[in-house]
């Protein structure tokens, strides 16, 4: 007996050992993606570019990275997921090496989409990695705090970012996801040497046909997402590259039925914790993402705040979900999952319902308030979600089946982006004024702002009516397993330290 409980514990501290090992490359992605918007101004003013062109720098890291996750994660299935997460940390410094140097406005997105495909690597291998290693007793409380490094690169990269430019230059800024690189790949070669030798399934075919399907539908979807606004939702291009996306995807669903070896298994989609899992992802993401968006120009274009307190009342929100997301899954390893995201939903639909009724002159003290709720919310549901979401799927499918989740959770953040500014500037092109978010700070009198107002009001009380779905399906009685008990067995046999 005591023999197995010191094996337990050498498992135990085996498992942190990897999941530190995980956690410079998480922080390295998230912090580079979140700071990468910080530099642009910077970027435009040496290359002599528009905000519309330098923003293709952006658009071409997160294009690569959300159109590639699910091929990704099927190559990491088929040659090992460490293999392939030391491989996107080289990959990934290596590009912000050559990001860092570029000499011209095209050559630099073509660096940050390489970049992006070692980013890609590095995300869905992680969560893959984290899942296989902890028992489902753990699961939680490793995604948890997940969560929280995530949350915490998404603070430190416009801060360190913001002061690096500053300093020295956004060059500098990008050079930062050199170090980052190399760091992960050193404490992962190093600490994740414990773990048993994966299993590489180095003869089987790969699905090129699918891969490409599925690419190209995501990536021309996030292309009239994230242009929609600009060239018009019903303009011949935005209504034939939603056409073709549709297409495509469609295509992809049905090729992946009669493949032999398809990159998504039509049978994973079909698992109902699963599929529960990917549809509460897009719901609630649909769902709350536009606050974190329209919030800044509220606070600065609306209530006259500067951009310090707007950045005060974002940080606030993301404090609070990176505290509670660790204890959330802390929890949900002893109770059912539902009662979390019951309340994350619950919590996220009422703050957004108060949040509507915001005006022209609400106090700071009731937005920080607010904010304060909705991170409290958001924090609430990422962990369990995603930890009964891959809960019943095989070790040799967690490369695809966390690509997909990630997949899914970057296409919702694009949608929803696209869909509330859409709606914020048709309120405001219905009241006369200029149908652009920049008319909410630079337009004269308080005219823009009242029906800015009036926009950001419908588009939360949207958000409220989505969260309120993605609560009827948290309680629907399908893929309704048995909650995780102390005494399973982990998927993961460690080796003795």
């Amino acid at each position: 007996m005591k023999d197995s409980i010191k094996a337990g514990d050498r498992g135990s501290k085996t498992r942190w050992l990897v999941f530190a090992a995980l956690a410079p490359g998480l922080l390295g992605v998230t912090s580079d993606e979140a700071g990468l918007t910080v530099a642009l101004p910077r970027i435009a003013d040496q290359f002599n570019a528009t905000i519309p062109e330098v923003q293709w720098v952006v658009l071409a890291y997160i294009l690569t990275i959300g159109s590639l996750m699910i091929p990704i994660g099927k190559v990491a299935d088929m040659v090992g997921h460490r293999r392939l997460y030391l491989i996107g940390a080289g990959i990934f410094a290596i590009g912000a090496l050559a990001a860092g140097s570029a000499p011209g406005l095209l050559s630099l997105a073509g660096l940050k989409a390489f970049q992006g495909l070692g980013a890609a690597a590095i995300q869905a291998t992680s969560m893959a990695i984290i899942t296989t290693a902890f028992p489902r007793h753990e699961r939680g409380k490793a995604m948890g705090l997940f969560m929280l490094v995530g949350g915490a690169g998404f603070i430190l990269g416009p801060l360190a970012g913001g002061s690096i430019i500053s300093v020295l230059g956004w060059r500098w800024m990008v050079w930062l996801g050199v170090p980052f690189g190399m760091v992960a790949l050193v404490t992962s070669y190093v600490l994740m040497r414990r773990l048993p030798e994966e299993t590489a399934r180095d003869g089987e075919p790969f699905d090129w046909l699918g891969a490409g399907l599925s690419s190209a539908g995501i990536v021309i979807f996030l292309l009239v997402m994230t242009n929609g606004n600009a060239w018009g939702w019903t303009s011949p291009v935005s209504l034939t590259g939603l056409a073709v996306s549709g297409v495509l995807v469609a295509g992809f669903l049905m090729w992946q039925r009669r493949a032999s070896h398809p990159i998504l298994p039509p049978d994973l989609l079909a698992n109902p914790p699963f599929a529960q899992g990917l549809s509460l992802t897009f719901l609630i993401i649909l769902g709350n993402v536009p606050v974190f968006i329209l919030m800044p120009f509220y606070v600065e274009g609306v209530l006259g705040h500067s951009a310090a307190v707007t950045g005060g009342v974002m940080a606030s929100a993301a404090v609070a979900f990176t505290t509670v997301g660790p204890v959330s899954g802390l929890l949900s390893d002893r109770f059912n999952w539902r009662i979390f995201v019951s309340a994350s939903t619950l919590m996220i639909a009422a703050t957004l319902l108060l949040l509507s009724f915001l005006s022209e002159s609400t106090g700071l003290g009731t937005v920080f308030g607010f904010a304060v709720m909705l991170g409290f919310g958001v924090g609430l549901w990422y962990s369990p979600t995603t930890s009964a979401a891959l809960s019943d799927v095989a070790p040799g499918r967690q490369g695809v089946a966390s690509s997909a989740t990630l997949m899914v959770r970057y296409t919702a953040n694009v949608s929803t982006v696209a869909i509330a500014i859409s709606i914020v500037t048709a309120i405001m092109a219905s009241k006369g004024f200029e149908p652009s978010l920049s008319a909410v700070t630079d337009g004269p009198g308080p005219g823009p702002g009242g029906a800015f107002v009036d926009g950001m009001s419908l588009v939360f009380r949207i958000g409220a009516g989505i969260n309120l779905v993605a609560l009827a399906v948290t309680l629907a009685p399908f893929g309704r397993g048995r909650r995780p008990r102390r005494g399973d067995p982990a998927p993961v046999a460690f080796p003795p330290d």
